[in-house]
């Protein structure tokens, strides 16, 4: 009986384990740490568009022949004093100041513009034989120094040659230490500059435009100066603008710089094609004559003769010195805008004979003799030179020949036709 309660004892006690374990709850294992927070990135704000750029005006070619009249005004009365080289700022040409062409002086006298009464510039004031205010001893030298109002020299200064306050404050700086102007007042006790006359006075001069070019506001020029009639100067690259004062218009340089091309020699093998016309070399009073056509290929003929009167001998009256002649040029090659080069390769002189006599129906008597061409002698290069060319920068040997043939007056700037030149003995060819 005993082992029976036992038996069931164990039989109960394995029961009530067995509903224990099936009632327990599970066991969630624990979430680990996240080693960092992370935090969702934030929406990439949208750019602001940028503004669309400026585009640059289109600058396109000018006819020199419409340029503005007073243009030409405003550069024709302002030297070389005042260049932009380099980027750097010089005023004047020879050593940043000089008394002649300092830029103070062309700016109180001589500055140009279309209405000078767009400056506000007072007139200035001269004094003739007064020693008062002239510690320069100036009215002694000249009889006379002028005064100028020192407000309108800078509205000058900064409106229409660009310069910047500090520009402005060192050119009066180095105009003063050499002794180009003093700076003083009036009797009314106004600030005012005082200049020689003789540092304000401006040659006469002109310039001539060799290309132009504006977008319809501002002008990129490039144009050479000169002393009348053709004395020429230098060569510069201008940037001015037409600009409007209060009381008028204005021109407003904004750089200028020493124009030096760099141009390379290029094959040009249409040289030949333009030269339609014949070629002459003469004395300009119809004694001697040497005149020739050029082909398309560069082949060339021509004739000489010379009459000379002043010439006679026992068995003859005069003497006609003639040739004719054939060759060929080649290598044409263009060396700027104006100039152009070729070789020549061949010369041959035709029907060579020895000297003989003719005599004429009425008793006179001619020798006729064979005789090298003027102008061909010793020729290994020959220069073209284009219509338009600028007299003032061909060489005076060429000019000096080409004015005998076809003459020329101090007033012409520009080559009326083409020219040649015998690059060896430099006579010059008018066509």
């Amino acid at each position: 009986m005993r082992e029976r309660w036992i038996g069931a004892l164990c039989a109960l006690l394995m029961l009530l384990g067995l509903a224990a374990c099936g009632s327990r709850p599970e066991e969630t294992p624990p979430t680990p740490e996240p080693d960092c927070i992370e935090i969702a990135p934030e929406s990439p704000a949208t750019p602001e568009p940028l503004p669309e750029p400026t585009p640059e005006p289109v600058k396109l070619p000018v006819e020199v022949q419409a340029l503005p009249a007073s243009l030409y005004d405003f550069l024709c009365r302002f030297d070389d004093g005042y260049t932009d080289r380099m980027g750097g700022r010089e005023f004047d040409s020879a050593n940043a100041v000089d008394v002649r062409a300092n830029l103070l002086a062309q700016i109180v006298c001589a500055a140009p513009c279309v209405d000078f009464d767009a400056y506000p510039v007072q007139s200035p004031a001269f004094h003739w034989n007064d020693g008062s205010r002239d510690p320069m001893n100036w009215a002694e030298e000249t009889g006379c120094y002028a005064e100028f109002n020192a407000e309108a020299v800078r509205w000058i200064a900064q409106k229409v040659f660009q310069l910047s306050e500090s520009d402005y404050k060192a050119l009066l700086e180095r105009c003063f230490y050499a002794g180009a102007f003093y700076q003083g007042q009036n009797e009314a006790g106004e600030e005012r500059f005082f200049l020689s006359v003789g540092s304000t006075y401006m040659p006469e001069s002109l310039i001539h435009v060799e290309s132009a070019m504006s977008d319809g506001r501002r002008y990129e020029i490039v144009y050479d100066y000169l002393l009348r009639p053709n004395q020429y100067l230098g060569s510069y690259e201008a940037s001015l603008e037409l600009k409007q004062g209060e009381s008028g218009s204005y021109w407003s340089l904004a750089r200028q710089t020493a124009y030096l091309p760099v141009e390379e020699a290029v094959d040009a093998p249409e040289l030949f094609g333009l030269l339609t016309e014949p070629f002459v070399l003469s004395n300009g009073v119809d004694s001697w004559r040497t005149e020739l056509r050029i082909t398309e290929d560069g082949r060339f003929s021509g004739s000489y003769v010379d009459n000379d009167l002043s010439e006679n001998g026992e068995d003859y009256d005069q003497a006609i010195y003639y040739a004719d002649f054939e060759g060929r040029l080649v290598n044409p090659r263009r060396l700027n805008a104006y100039t152009y080069s070729a070789q020549l390769e061949s010369l041959d002189y035709l029907d060579y004979t020895l000297d003989y006599i003719v005599e004429e129906d009425d008793g006179w008597r001619v020798l006729y003799r064979y005789a090298d061409a003027v102008g061909l002698e010793n020729c290994r290069t020959v220069y073209f030179y284009a219509p338009g060319a600028p007299v003032y920068k061909l060489p005076e040997s060429f000019v000096g020949w080409y004015d005998c043939t076809q003459p020329l007056a101090d007033t012409d700037l520009e080559l009326p036709g083409w020219g040649m030149m015998n690059g060896e003995e430099g006579q010059g060819f008018a066509s």
